[in-house]
């Protein structure tokens, strides 16, 4: 306890400490500007450095989306099959299914944050160059092994990232901060559907065939080598953070090794946080990335309309995420939250099945409740896992992610070829029922535990102080 006591006292020491001359406090004769302005106990310091956390995952959604993007020319100029085409999507979902949590592990135990970000940013970037180097020299298999390196980076990148907010950010302030990593997330997927396309279009004058095609991934690759940069920015920002503030790297001695059997050794409630994920997810990008044919096929949309649709769904997603993170921040009850946003999934799919009413309506349903859920979900593991483990856990909780997109969007393609669009609504509806009933049950459960992750903003500051 006195060991505690002392990392403590030296925790709250202020950064900036005044000169008395004569009984006069002189603050202005030892502290410049630069040392106020970047004083890690400030507010400025953490939100400019959330710009570089943000951004960490806006390069490796860009380029992850590529092959959707970019269907017909791969097939047209690749000259290879629908079911090839679809293994670059499968290197990258099914591997993460076990690798991020193993990633999280690693960011918890062997590399930390720093090394750890630089390291999976780094696999990103090569991965990325290494997919597109094979496209422009046609070789498939140099194409596969880059996705799948790719791949090892992509969703551990996004641990990191948590990892980091989690690390810097005070409880009041990490719905707020997971809707903005949410939004840079999406940020690059919305961008890529609108400008790919007319990249590719462009260079088609200079190049042709696979050659056309690599050079168009080259010019994406510049995203992720931007992401890489900022993983770099990050590692000595977080150094300096930690010299300052006093953060103590050493372990008491009376700490336990966690070894990786305890690492799963997680709450009833963060088991749940995890079902709702898989089947939140499950029943709305597969959805999403499916729909465009829907559209055309249910309501008559043109190409063109089914497209804006699709697209306004992520656009919705990355202005809508930061204001309900600030929402959530505001009230605090994230377990309501959660509700409402399994709820207005819910809702849309229902109104997609059985009305014919503007189809922009429950699109824009589905990408508020995508935005609430992440702002309101993700961070509730924090509350009640110790930091030493969070980064596996969201890394598990990625894992789960994974398996289910994985897995439905599968589901989702053998459901359409064979019984049709309406059956695949069924699907997608008893899935968000499924996640329901979890967010109800993860409520009550929450309730007699003597739970913490419902409490109101007053509540938790009152929790935090004591």
């Amino acid at each position: 306890m006195e060991i505690t006591t002392e990392i403590e006292a030296e925790e709250v020491q202020p950064l900036i400490r005044s000169s008395i001359n004569n009984g006069l406090i002189n603050e202005s004769l030892n502290v410049s500007i630069w040392q106020k302005a970047f004083d890690p106990s400030k507010k400025f310091y953490r939100f400019f450095s959330l710009i570089f956390i943000c951004l960490l995952t806006t390069g490796p959604y860009f380029c992850y989306v590529l092959p959707g993007a970019l269907e017909k020319e791969f097939e047209h100029d690749l000259d290879i099959s629908t079911t090839q085409f679809t293994i670059f999507t499968s290197l990258y979902s099914w591997p993460n299914i076990i690798l991020c949590f193993f990633g999280g592990f690693l960011i918890d135990r062997v590399l930390g944050v720093r090394l750890g970000t630089i390291l999976f940013s780094c696999f990103v970037t090569i991965g990325q160059l290494m997919f597109a180097f094979g496209a422009f020299t046609k070789n498939i298999w140099l194409m596969y092994i880059g996705r799948f390196i790719f791949g090892l980076g992509g969703e551990t990148v996004g641990v990191a990232q948590k990892a980091y907010c989690v690390t810097w950010f005070p409880s009041k302030e990490l719905n707020l901060v997971f809707g903005f990593i949410a939004s840079s997330a999406l940020l690059g997927s919305s961008i890529n559907q609108i400008v790919m396309n007319p990249i590719y279009d462009y260079i088609n004058k200079f190049k042709s065939g696979y050659e056309c095609l690599g050079v168009a991934l080259f010019v994406a690759s510049i995203t992720a080598i931007g992401s890489t940069c900022c993983a770099f920015i990050l590692s000595p920002l977080h150094k300096y953070r930690k010299r300052i503030l006093r953060v103590s790297t050493k372990k008491l001695l009376v700490e336990e090794q966690i070894k990786l059997g305890q690492s799963l050794k997680f709450p009833v409630q963060v088991w749940l946080i995890m079902i709702i994920c898989l089947v939140f997810y499950s029943a709305t990008f597969p959805f999403i990335s499916l729909g465009k044919v829907y559209f055309i096929k249910k309501y008559g949309s043109s190409s063109t309309s089914a497209s804006l649709q699709q697209s306004l769904f992520f656009f919705g997603t990355v202005i809508s995420s930061p204001i309900f993170g600030k929402i959530v921040d505001a009230t605090g009850f994230n377990i309501f939250w959660v509700i409402l946003s399994v709820l207005l999934a819910l809702v849309s799919h229902v109104i997609l099945l059985f009305s014919f009413i503007n189809s922009f309506i429950p699109v824009i349903m589905m990408g508020i409740s995508l935005s609430l859920l992440y702002a309101s979900l993700w961070p509730m593991v924090s509350l009640i896992v110790p930091k030493n483990k969070l980064g596996t856990a969201y890394g598990l909780m990625q894992s789960f992610q994974n398996l289910g997109l994985a897995i439905f969007n599968i589901t989702a393609g053998f459901l359409v070829e064979n019984y049709g669009y309406f059956v695949l609504e069924i699907f997608y509806i008893y899935l968000c029922i499924i996640g329901l009933l979890s967010s109800i049950f993860l409520y009550f459960w929450d309730k007699l535990s003597g739970g913490h992750l419902n409490l109101s903003k007053e509540e938790r500051c009152e929790v935090t102080l004591s």
